[in-house]
């Protein structure tokens, strides 16, 4: 996402049209019935099949949503209220932790039968589980009514039913998505239903220990969630089991029965890639949600510090990908989505080694964060990924293989976890370091197989093929012309073979002579069209035509004409693909709207992060330390506080987020290699190396009365903190004028005078925040230099102290 320049190198090339404009056609193209994610039809001979999508899919899609937050809430109704469950049911914990395990064992032992109604149909798998929720939840509560006589036996085997219901509704949502949504909507309704899982469980969290105050009241905390999840299981008998037309081409194809399919996935080297993984973290994610009190509590937090890192763990990721899934969904960045959130959550575990010990509350929770979003982001595209590449397997396989063996790996990762706990005489008692160590062994070691796909010549075999065949019907020939769609997909209009370079190159633009001239106009006129009557990336591109006709018809040669195919053209490190016949435009392979989108969610976060929310934290930590020179706890433990807050809850999602837009508008481009993007990426590694740093100087800071030696490493570890913050501010300060630039050029063409307000309007607004956070670590690094030396402080140091401390006092006795 770079601005043009006019001495930029260009080259123009015949290039095929994207995927997924095909409905456009010229006026002399042949006439081809190819589905779209609207409705469209396609020709069997005669016969014309009409895809559309229809409101009922809204309704399944809210149901089953509801049924995984209730399948999930009911398995963690004893969880949080552990001690509470052990008195109220008369056993030790080690059996309520069993009574979490035998849903998950149950779960996985359901994997075969779940494949086999899924097979059979939607509506089957649906009843079944609505069911198995219904009866487990009453059967649960039959044996915990009452505080006398009750039956843990019976409450297990409500909780294997309760395990075989989830893994019916939760292997539903890929098999739900694909009959119901076009290629469209597909992930991001998958990531609706399957993220209503974690959400279930983070509901669970947070009201059942509200409910509970004491343990007689597990039998109407058992109720309650029964009332729910009979209100929630009704609607689900009567889910549709099918639209009575299909969305799109994919489901008039004649797919493989269950062994065919599962010989399609077992041989799929690419499917194993992505499946091991999703089951190791998806593991790793049960444990760590599970045992987060155990992990941390050694060290010193509370049990509410850790029940709110379980929040953030859960929540956080939930909003990251609520906002992703859609930007996913558009963009197809499936396999690079992957990849990145795969090493995210390998650093992220390796981190938590470390970081309870640091007794930090801001690093576990942005450890946490960090280990959600990349864990839970994930989740709807693995799911999708799975169905593309095994295409044309069934999605009800894919999907409940992959959560069938990450939750037999939950469970067993519980387990372990209690087993190799430290004893009482470690040091801290009960600590979990050791499972912490292993979930990071783990998770590092599973980081090369996703960073694989499409290596070694294998490129072909991570094409998204169930997209393919939705978008073109690569199934079906025209009935009219005979002609097949796939052929007609890859020579578009051009009615010659796609490897007759010389004949393509001659209906492109007619004569060598028109070539040259055509690329030279666009390398002398792509930049200066940007104007408010000739913008053509916000207008199409009928304002660069124009003057391209203009010009043509001025040369007074009838061998002179506008190009009748897509051309490449490559500048300042993004790839502009202009398609003059159909008025359209796409750069780095994305749509003007999507790139308008990413563009402007890209700067605004990248904005927010570097120059307001980051500038505060700064001014906070230098009252930290201003507190600490002064003697006031207080005041320091409340700037604490908020420095945390903004940091995990404002600072982290908006990076990544903006992270994120970024490298996907850039695509596959060479953006990466501009000013704009070396800028950036140095900018977000200084910021990353900023927290590394920071985290030493507070381990360090305890050891600062020990002897002289430990007070001036911390001071240079102070110093090198203060500066890596303050060239993490200068270079952010050089990028936001090229991000201004590139906003004007890819999103508000036409519109010099506002990108130029806003770009005042942005550094009037920030420019007092950016000052005072240089001039408060200027502060900080004298105050700290001063109150070091041996010798005694000087009278400006007394004055500042006394002032400080006389605000401070004024401040805590008002408290």
């Amino acid at each position: 996402m770079a601005s043009t320049s006019q001495n930029s190198v260009f080259e123009a090339s015949p290039a095929a049209q994207p995927a997924g404009d095909m409905d456009k056609k010229s006026p002399d193209s042949p006439t081809v019935y190819a589905p779209d994610d609207s409705t469209s039809s396609v020709r069997r001979g005669s016969i014309e099949q009409p895809y559309r999508t229809y409101k009922i899919r809204w309704f399944g899609l809210v149901v089953l949503t509801l049924l995984n937050i209730m399948v999930s809430w009911s398995w963690l109704t004893f969880a949080p209220v552990t001690s509470s469950t052990a008195k109220f049911y008369k056993v030790d914990e080690t059996m309520v932790n069993w009574l979490s395990s035998i849903f998950v064992f149950a779960n996985f032992a359901m994997t075969l039968v779940t494949i086999k109604l899924l097979d059979w149909g939607l509506r089957p798998t649906l009843i079944s589980g609505s069911a198995l929720l219904l009866i487990g939840n009453w059967i649960r509560y039959a044996g915990s009514y009452s505080s006398n006589g009750n039956k843990v036996s019976v409450v297990a085997v409500a909780q294997a039913l309760l395990g075989m219901s989830q893994s019916l509704v939760l292997s539903a949502p890929t098999r739900f998505s694909e009959i119901w949504f076009t290629s469209k909507g597909r992930v991001t309704a998958t990531a609706v239903m399957s993220l209503a899982n974690p959400t279930g469980a983070a509901i669970g969290s947070i009201v059942v220990p509200l409910w509970t105050n004491e343990p007689s009241d597990i039998s109407s905390v058992v109720l309650y969630v029964a009332i729910i999840s009979s209100a929630v299981a009704i609607p689900g008998f009567l889910i549709p089991p099918a639209p009575p037309t299909p969305p799109s081409a994919i489901h008039d194809t004649e797919r493989p029965k269950l062994l065919p399919s599962l010989r399609i996935l077992i041989r799929s080297l690419e499917c194993y890639l992505i499946i091991i993984p999703f089951w190791v973290y998806t593991g790793l994610f049960v444990a760590t949600t599970s045992l987060i009190n155990q992990i941390v509590t050694p060290y010193g937090f509370s049990d509410t510090e850790a029940g709110i890192g379980g929040g953030l763990l859960i929540v956080l990721g939930l909003i990251f990908s609520a906002i992703t899934a859609p930007i996913i969904d558009r963009t197809k960045k499936f396999v690079f989505v992957i990849k990145c959130g795969v090493v995210v959550g390998g650093l992220c575990y390796l981190a938590l080694v470390w970081v309870p010990s640091t007794e930090e509350i801001g690093a576990l929770y942005a450890v946490l964060c960090c280990i959600g979003i990349s864990s839970l982001a994930i989740v709807p595209v693995v799911l999708e990924v799975l169905t593309e590449f095994s295409y044309p397997a069934g999605a009800e396989i894919t999907s409940t293989t992959a959560w069938a063996g990450g939750q037999l790996l939950g469970g067993c990762f519980i387990i372990l976890g209690n087993g190799i706990k430290a004893a009482e005489s470690a040091d801290p008692p009960r600590n979990m370091k050791d499972f912490a160590v292993f979930q990071a062994v783990l998770a590092m070691a599973m980081i090369p197989l996703p960073l694989m796909l499409g290596l070694f010549g294998r490129s072909d075999q991570v094409a998204l093929k169930l997209t393919s065949v939705a978008s073109h019907n690569l199934d079906y020939v025209n009935g009219e012309t005979g002609v097949s769609i796939n052929s007609l997909s890859r020579t578009r209009d051009f009615n010659v073979p796609r490897s007759d370079e010389e004949s393509r190159r001659h209906y492109c633009f007619g004569t060598t002579q028109n070539q040259f001239y055509v690329t030279d106009f666009l390398q002398s006129n792509l930049d200066i069209l940007t104007g408010h009557s000739t913008c053509w990336l916000n207008r199409g591109i009928a304002g660069l035509r124009t003057e391209l006709e203009r010009n043509l018809t001025s040369t007074r040669r009838s061998d002179m004409q506008v190009p009748k195919c897509p051309i490449n053209i490559t500048s300042s490190g993004n790839t502009y693909l202009i398609d003059f016949p159909r008025n359209s435009y796409h750069v780095n392979t994305l749509s003007k709207s999507m790139l308008i989108i990413l563009t402007s969610i890209h700067m605004a976060a990248m904005t927010l992060a570097f120059f307001i929310v980051y500038p505060i934290i700064l001014i906070f930590s230098t009252l930290i330390a201003l507190g600490e020179l002064i003697e006031r706890p207080l005041f320091k433990a409340r700037i604490e506080k908020w420095q945390k807050i903004l940091f995990c809850v404002l600072f982290l999602p908006l990076l990544a987020i903006g992270i994120l837009c970024g490298l996907t508008g850039m695509g596959s481009s060479d953006h990466f290699r501009t000013e704009h993007g070396i800028i950036g990426l140095v900018t977000a590694v200084l910021a990353t190396l900023a927290v590394g740093v920071y985290l030493i100087e507070n381990n360090l800071r305890p050891k600062i009365t020990i002897n002289r030696r430990w007070r001036r490493v911390h001071m240079m570890v102070n110093y090198t903190d203060i500066f890596i913050c303050q060239a993490v501010l200068m270079l952010s300060g050089f990028a936001l004028p090229d991000g201004i630039d590139d906003f004007q050029v890819m999103s508000l063409c036409g519109t010099r005078h506002i990108s130029t307000s806003l770009s005042f309007s942005v550094g009037m607004m920030v420019a007092f925040v950016w000052n005072s956070a240089m001039a408060a670590m200027t502060l900080q690094w004298w105050l700290v230099r001063r109150a070091s030396e041996d010798k005694p402080p000087g009278k400006m140091w007394l004055l500042v102290s006394r002032v400080f401390r006389r605000n401070t006092n004024t401040c805590e006795d008002d408290e």
